[in-house]
């Protein structure tokens, strides 16, 4: 009762430490109105809070619907938070609609939340255009993550093409690139005109 009260103090901190206490010791019973109450909760910090604890608890399915509620809140970091959980459920089939919308929302961090959170769930094909972008993402954060993101993906035949892609090398000289051809034999048919190729 004494921690049920704090549910509704000023403060966003004691409001979040308290219903963590209840979700996490507290009777089954009591806990899951506990979360649901801070998923709706008027700080963002607490609903984004209320997300990521919410990926630790046992009752997901009475929880995913408030959940997908947060892929479309007016706080970016709450739906990067609540995609990422969703990332570590598993797939839910009800979230994907919200889940694919992200893929194309302004924030980079939200975009790749919800790009990991894709792939996590077998669909890497779907989240590969908005991947790739976010290799050129302007927080270097972002672009790690999005390169680590892919390697993990990398046994994909489409992927790897995408990687490789990527990676390219730019393309050689005329004239180099006419030697290399020479050099893959073991006895370049004509030296001089490598030679000449390579001058002009």
């Amino acid at each position: 009762p004494a921690l049920i009260k704090l549910l509704d103090d000023e403060s966003a901190e004691v409001r979040y430490a308290a219903g963590e206490t209840v979700v996490c010791w507290g009777p089954q019973a009591e806990a899951l109105p506990v979360l649901l109450k801070l998923m709706e909760d008027e700080a963002a910090v607490v609903r984004y809070l209320a997300a990521a604890m919410s990926g630790t608890w046992g009752r997901q399915a009475e929880a995913l619907p408030a959940l997908i509620k947060l892929l479309e809140d007016e706080s970016a970091e709450v739906r990067y938070g609540a995609a990422a959980t969703l990332g570590r459920w598993g797939r839910q089939a009800e979230a994907l609609p919200a889940l694919r919308k992200l893929l194309e929302h302004e924030s980079a961090v939200v975009r790749l939340s919800a790009a990991e959170t894709s792939g996590s769930w077998g669909r890497q094909a779907e989240a590969l255009p908005a991947l790739l972008k976010l290799l050129e993402a302007e927080e270097a954060g972002v672009r790690s993550r999005a390169a680590k993101t892919l390697g993990n993906w990398g046994g994909s035949a489409e992927v790897r093409q995408a990687i490789l892609g990527r990676v390219a090398a730019p393309p050689l000289d005329p004239a180099l690139e006419y030697l290399e051809a020479l050099s893959l034999r073991r006895a370049p048919a004509n030296r001089e005109e490598a030679e000449k190729a390579l001058a002009e």
